[in-house]
């Protein structure tokens, strides 16, 4: 009696390539600065990803996307030939001898950038079970000394607390329940990690 074992398929994610191995890199943060693989073979990985993660990521990056007109490169090949632009200046400054502290910097900056999906994001945390009830805190009245140490002092503790689940992936809130155009590109499910002081002046 023989027996035939099936091959496993990859489970597809928002955050990882479908067909990476655990060896290989598996968000587009390790394709760009991963200096051991070659610039072809990562331009054929993020080929792999969907246009709508390779837009955001370019966004986050501050990457300059056109709309319209001869430049136009809002389109998935647009997507890519940014993000390995980026990927060439990071060799760049390996050869050169510099360390990854300007990428550290470009990331952060990345990182602080609000998109479309973040507002969506904050009210689904503000108005969960957790929160709601504690809504009334970011309006708590701070003394002058407190202002002139922080100007988010007085609701500061409620977004210390806000910013864990809004930085974690919970099923619970990537739900977006509405029949409004201006809100079909909105993906609450995407988490851009932003500090505690970025989601207060949000």
């Amino acid at each position: 009696m023989s027996t035939s074992l099936s091959t496993p398929r990859p489970n597809s994610t928002a955050s990882k390539l479908s067909l990476a191995s655990p060896l290989q890199p598996t968000t587009i943060g390790d394709l760009l600065f991963n200096a051991s693989m070659p610039l072809d073979k990562a331009e054929a990985c993020l080929m792999k990803f969907g246009a709508k993660q390779l837009r955001t990521e370019c966004y986050l990056w501050q990457l300059r996307i056109v709309k319209k007109g001869v430049g136009n490169n809002d389109h998935m090949i647009g997507y890519v030939a940014l993000l390995m632009q980026q990927k060439r200046v990071f060799a760049e400054m390996q050869t050169l001898g510099v360390d990854d502290g300007p990428v550290k910097a470009l990331s952060a900056a990345g990182a602080k950038r609000r998109t479309r999906h973040c507002m969506i994001r904050l009210l689904n945390v503000m108005f969960s079970e957790q929160f709601a009830p504690r809504v009334h805190q970011i309006d708590c009245r701070t003394t002058r000394a407190e202002l002139d140490t922080s100007p988010t002092q007085g609701s500061l503790a409620f977004w210390t607390d806000f910013h864990d689940p809004y930085t974690t992936l919970r099923m619970d809130l990537t739900k977006l329940v509405s029949d409004l155009p201006a809100f079909t590109k909105c993906d609450p499910g995407a988490i851009i990690p932003h500090d505690a002081a970025k989601l207060c002046d949000t």
